[in-house]
């Protein structure tokens, strides 16, 4: 599906950039490579639930990882709510609004879908923007939305972009694929040149640009900022290892088995291997083993809240408990499973897959209870 061949290409974008500039290959070849790699996915329908079967066989065997050994299993959560900024780093699905819901669908059938955003007025008629294809919403400000787009078939571009009033408006033009964050006064970014990953922070209006520092030799997986450090998870070569390089002092520092995460309540937590959640103390760096199985999960006042690709759990008071099982929802004999949880307020947005282009969206209660579906696309 496209989301799926979206996610693919961005490695091999991320990967590319830095090669190419080391090997002189030009950026249309791998363009060429991208366009076709995706269209090799498009043709395989069985990538998808390939990737949820190989997860949940994996779940089922004997774990390789001796984490649960190794760390301790936290005991009391101590959650917080949300903050502003891990709201505004978290790839959503749906903006919900006083006039009515923005979230994604398809333009086109199976042979031409491509995934956009669009808005529904709350009477289930999606009306997709076309300028909105390849687009990665993160969060919406008095109506704006921010995120970037990947221009796939134009050399492999980004635009870190916002949508306002209907359309893609570029705020900041990259050659290649870059992580980003936000936060309430800058966009944090990377630009490869010559190998390096080179950290750079923009003002909204992708002005006052300034650079921070270069991490030698490196493919960035993933990166946060908090504290005025930049934590970062390098794919090249540390890729279960933490960087933490710290704005104020220049100060380095490494340290293993941590990826970059969400922060909540003075941790961080990660999924680490084998899909298990785990949480580091930014204080002394101490790990804890939080839950098991993990694809996706969300805070939701005391409560952690992850799927599996079939199930919904929370977890409260050291209970886990069972709200949502994509199989009895439907039973119809299909294979479906969770593609992405996303909370808003006392609200679980979910949107489940089973197949390229289908995409069906619903809203659940935090308990689990159907409330509405808002979109549903067959594939047809």
């Amino acid at each position: 599906m496209k989301k799926l061949i979206l996610i693919i290409s961005l490695g091999i974008f991320l990967a590319g950039c830095s090669a190419s500039e080391k090997s002189g290959e030009s950026s249309s070849e791998i363009s060429e490579a991208v366009t076709k790699s995706s269209e090799e996915v498009t043709t395989t329908e069985t990538v998808s639930m390939t990737t949820a079967e190989a997860f949940k066989e994996e779940q089922t065997e004997p774990p390789t990882s001796n984490y649960q050994n190794e760390y301790p299993k936290v005991e009391e959560l101590n959650l917080e709510a949300p903050s502003e900024i891990d709201l505004m780093n978290r790839r959503r699905k749906i903006f919900p609004t006083d006039n009515g819901y923005y979230y994604y669908g398809y333009l086109g059938g199976r042979d031409s879908a491509n995934f956009a955003l669009g808005f529904d007025s709350g009477d289930g008629n999606f009306v997709p923007f076309k300028e909105c294809e390849d687009c990665v919403w993160y969060f919406m400000n008095e109506g704006i939305i921010y995120g970037f787009q990947m221009k796939l078939h134009d050399n492999g571009k980004m635009n870190i972009c916002k949508f306002e009033n209907g359309s893609v408006v570029p705020i900041i033009e990259l050659s290649c694929y870059s992580e980003i964050f936000f936060d309430s006064e800058y966009i944090y970014y990377i630009k490869y040149q010559n190998g390096d990953a080179n950290f750079y922070r923009a003002d909204y209006n992708g002005e006052n640009i300034e650079y921070i520092f270069t991490a030698d030799d490196s493919h960035i997986e993933k990166f946060i900022v908090y504290d005025d450090k930049i934590c970062y998870n390098d794919l090249k070569n540390y890729y279960n290892d933490l960087r933490i390089y710290d704005m104020n002092s220049g100060e380095l520092t490494e340290l293993s088995d941590v990826k970059a995460g969400r922060i909540n309540g003075g941790y961080m937590y990660y999924v680490g291997e084998n899909g298990r959640l785990m949480r580091m103390n930014l204080e002394d760096y101490s790990i804890e083993f939080v839950w098991k199985a993990v694809v996706d999960f969300e805070f939701c006042g005391d409560k952690l809240i992850r799927s599996d690709f079939q199930n919904i759990y929370t977890l409260q008071n050291g209970e886990e408990k069972l709200i949502f099982n994509v199989s009895e929802f439907f039973d119809d004999g299909y294979n479906y499973y969770i593609d992405y949880i996303q909370v808003e307020g006392e609200r679980l947005f979910i949107d489940i897959s089973s197949c390229p282009y289908y995409s069906y969206i619903a809203e659940l209660d935090i308990d689990g209870n159907f409330i509405r579906k808002y979109y549903e696309n067959k594939g047809a």
